[in-house]
C-alpha cells in the first residue's frame, strides 16, 4: 500500500466527536415500518460502511452542545444535531461488477459519474481499528439520516465501528460532488436532444 493513501485520510482517536467524512461500518439502520392495519414495527437495513455528511460546524456545535452542563434543556435542544446525514458504501471490488462496461468502471473510479464517489483504500496506520479498509464506492441515491443520540450510543457500545475520516482537500471535494449531484436541475429536454439549428440560414439584412 503506498504511503500517499495515508494524506487521503485521518485517524480516528478514542473520544472524539463525529466528523464530516467519516468513515463508519457496521451500521444498522432501523426504519419503521407498517405491517398489518394499525401495526407497525421495524425493518433493519445493514450497511458495511457508511460515511458521515452532516457539514462538520454542525457536528461540532452539537458535541459542544451535548458536552455542556451548564445549558438549560431548551438551548440544548436548540443547538444540537437532530439526525446525522449518512451515505451507503461499499466495496468497490464487489460493487463494480453492477456497473455496465469497462468505461462506466473507469468512469466511476475517477469519479467522472456524478452518482457515484470513489475513495481509495485506507491503510492500517490511519485506520482506528488498525485493519485497513478496502477502496470503497459510494452511492449518493443511498443517502440516510439517523437520529444523532441513537449513532451516539451505538458508537459508544461498539455496535458501529469508526474507522477513519478525509483529511480536508479530500473532505472538500466529497462535500462538492454530493452537494451537486442533490442540486442537480432535472430539464424537461437535454440541450442535445433539441435542434443544434445548422440547418438554418442566416437572416438577411
Amino acid at each position: 500500500m503506498s504511503d500517499e493513501n495515508c494524506c487521503v485520510f485521518v485517524t480516528v482517536e478514542d473520544g472524539q466527536r463525529f466528523f464530516q467524512g467519516e468513515i463508519l461500518s457496521n451500521l444498522v439502520e432501523r426504519q419503521v415500518a407498517r405491517t398489518t392495519g394499525n401495526e407497525f414495527g421495524f425493518q433493519e437495513l445493514e450497511h458495511p460502511y457508511a460515511v458521515i455528511l452532516s457539514q462538520d460546524c454542525d457536528l461540532e456545535q452539537d458535541a459542544r452542545v451535548r458536552q455542556d452542563p451548564t445549558l438549560d434543556d431548551f438551548k440544548k435542544r436548540n443547538g444540537q444535531l437532530l439526525h446525522v446525514l449518512l451515505v451507503a458504501a461499499s466495496e468497490f471490488s464487489r460493487a463494480h461488477g453492477s456497473f455496465a462496461g469497462s468505461d462506466v468502471r473507469k468512469r466511476v473510479k475517477q469519479n467522472k459519474d456524478e452518482r457515484f464517489h470513489y475513495l481509495s483504500a485506507v491503510p492500517p496506520e490511519a485506520d482506528k481499528t488498525k485493519v485497513g479498509i478496502p477502496a470503497l464506492i459510494l452511492d449518493f441515491k443511498q443517502i440516510f439520516s439517523l437520529p444523532t443520540a441513537e449513532l451516539l450510543v451505538n458508537a459508544r457500545e461498539g455496535e458501529v465501528l469508526r474507522r477513519a475520516r478525509l483529511a480536508p482537500q479530500y473532505l472538500e471535494h466529497l462535500s462538492s460532488r454530493a452537494a451537486y449531484f442533490l442540486h442537480r436541475v432535472g430539464l424537461p429536454k437535454d440541450h442535445h436532444d433539441l435542434p443544434d439549428g445548422t440547418a438554418s440560414q442566416n437572416p438577411t439584412r
